[in-house]
């Protein structure tokens, strides 16, 4: 799955290089196979494995609880209602 650090950014306060992400990630667990810097604007991607056990990791709110959890970040979670109001009018 590829993450992009960037949207990570805006459910944690990480502030870290993608390569101390990547380690941090795979140290617990979570294996990164690629790393590529697609623009100055869209930042870095990480393409990471994501074995059967960890479902909650394909998505980037998933990755990023994990994010959090593991550097000892506060995580904020998108408003769901008003993302329901918004769709609704």
């Amino acid at each position: 799955m590829k993450v992009q650090v960037n949207w990570l950014n805006e459910y944690t306060d990480i502030d870290v290089p993608a390569e101390d992400l990547g380690h941090v990630l795979t140290m617990a667990g979570l294996e990164i196979e690629s790393h590529e810097m697609l623009d100055e604007e869209k930042g870095d991607v990480l393409e990471l494995n994501v074995t059967p056990n960890r479902g909650y990791c394909l998505s980037h709110l998933g990755v990023a609880r994990e994010v959090s959890a593991l550097m000892g970040q506060t995580f904020t979670s998108p408003d769901a209602l008003a993302f329901l109001e918004d769709s609704w009018g």
